[in-house]
């Protein structure tokens, strides 16, 4: 594990500052159930890492419990920090549910103290908010940010905690592997994520985000890097990714697989399939030497996950242009 100078464990549960006589572990553990709303896979991830800090930093162990539309361990299990809390490890707890989503009901500041504001032993947090940079400032707990989560940049203090939190499960990894033996070298991969929102393949998102007409661009721009044999597209449209395969010819590869919501359309009977799909398009993009992101998480979250010195653009509605959003 990594050791703090605090000399506590990154993950570990410290005794609560604010009762000198609770001995017992309390926790925080991320919900994403069929329940409720809880998001997108960005939101997900965004609410994943936040809830972590939050743990650090309020001295209550995490977990995570995310069933909806599959269970997250079929793809994604814990590394470093064991998040796999048992349901007998929290019989006879107090309980509490929030929901911190679209910055509605979360926190405004950093001021106050968690653990008396929530004063059940066990914290069911659904969020997607992204409350890196508050905790960071709070008077209240910025002092207790652990030292590899004090980076300004919130996007490297994403990169760290969630490689400490997620590995592939053996299936996924195996996945994975299997896609890129596909590429004959994956060091001249060059990607785009094209997201859309609402289109006739995603019908119940929100509201359209680029145009169709404008996707030209988007391949016009990627066709300057000649030295790339394969060109890796990852949508949310059919459309688009029919355009692009139309396009590029045999230099086009994607997933082809089901493209759909992980939320909004998680009810349906090859949710899980899609969801994997998803997960599949997004380890990929983190691959890449060249990519272009949309203005979507999904793609953004990809490029901080990625262990590579990436070349970064954003397409914006017919519109290429560098993207500067993690310097």
């Amino acid at each position: 594990m990594l050791l703090l100078k605090s000399n506590h464990r990154v993950g570990e549960a410290k005794k609560p500052r604010y009762d000198g006589h609770q001995s017992k572990i309390r926790y925080i553990i991320y919900l994403c159930d069929v329940q409720r709303s809880c998001g997108g896979w960005a939101d997900r991830q965004r609410g994943i890492v936040a809830a972590y800090l939050l743990a650090n930093v309020t001295g209550r162990r995490f977990g995570i419990n995310m069933t909806y539309p599959s269970d997250i361990k079929l793809f994604y299990v814990p590394n470093i920090v064991n998040w796999y809390i048992r349901e007998s490890e929290l019989q006879g707890l107090s309980k509490e549910f929030l929901r911190w989503i679209d910055n509605r009901n979360g926190p405004k500041d950093g001021n106050g103290d968690f653990n008396v504001k929530h004063p059940r032993d066990v914290i069911f947090l659904r969020t997607n908010m992204d409350i890196i940079t508050l905790i960071q400032k709070s008077p209240h707990y910025g002092h207790l940010v652990p030292e590899p989560f004090r980076n300004p940049n919130p996007g490297k203090v994403f990169h760290t905690i969630w490689h400490l939190l997620m590995k592939p499960s053996l299936h996924f990894e195996e996945r994975i592997d299997m896609f890129m033996s596909k590429l004959p070298r994956t060091d001249e991969l060059i990607c785009a994520h094209v997201r859309m929102r609402r289109n006739p393949t995603i019908p119940n998102d929100a509201t359209q985000i680029n145009a169709l007409s404008t996707v030209k661009y988007v391949w016009t721009f990627l066709s300057k890097f000649k030295w790339a044999r394969r060109v890796f597209i990852a949508t949310d449209s059919m459309d688009v990714r029919l355009s692009a395969r139309k396009y590029f010819g045999v230099r086009e590869i994607d997933t082809d697989g089901l493209v759909l919501h992980v939320d909004r359309q998680g009810k349906k009977p090859n949710a899980v399939w899609g969801f994997e799909m998803a997960l599949l398009d997004q380890a990929v993009l983190s691959r890449c030497q060249v990519l272009v992101v949309s203005k979507s998480g999904f793609s953004v979250r990809a490029a901080m996950m990625s262990h590579l010195d990436q070349e970064l653009y954003e397409f914006n509605n017919g519109t290429v242009t560098p993207y500067l959003g993690l310097k």
